[in-house]
């Protein structure tokens, strides 16, 4: 999400790099904005998740992302890994200041135990 994404910029670079940011890199993806039934359907996965460092952020990009059938996310979070989705980011080569907390590379790859239900379309076919 781009909320998230802006927010770690700003924290560790500033706002010179937020509009960098803003300037070089968000005209060129597509941003999808959280609707009332994504919100509702995040809250739900979230509460029910019941892991207090999954975020609410994260919970309405795993709906907004199987909505649009992705499955590749650029992210640092291993909790898209958990989410069954592939990683496609740079971890480990970022200098140490700039490597976010979660960014220790993929899991092992077996997802199943204690996984989080995926989430049910609130769309009518």
């Amino acid at each position: 999400m781009i909320v998230e994404t802006i927010a770690v910029v700003q924290h560790r670079l500033g706002l010179d790099a937020v509009r960098a940011f803003v300037r070089d890199v968000l005209p060129l993806i597509e941003v999808t904005h959280v609707d009332q039934a994504t919100h509702k359907a995040a809250l739900t996965a979230l509460l029910a998740a019941n892991r207090r460092h999954l975020s609410l952020v994260d919970c309405a990009s795993f709906h907004a992302m199987r909505e649009a059938g992705l499955q590749q996310a650029f992210a640092f979070d291993s909790h898209f890994d958990e989410m069954g989705f592939t990683l496609d980011a740079p971890g480990e080569e970022l200098p140490p200041g700039m490597r976010p907390p979660m960014a220790t590379g993929r899991s092992s790859g077996n997802h199943t135990a204690g996984r989080m239900p995926p989430f049910t379309s609130q769309r009518n076919p």
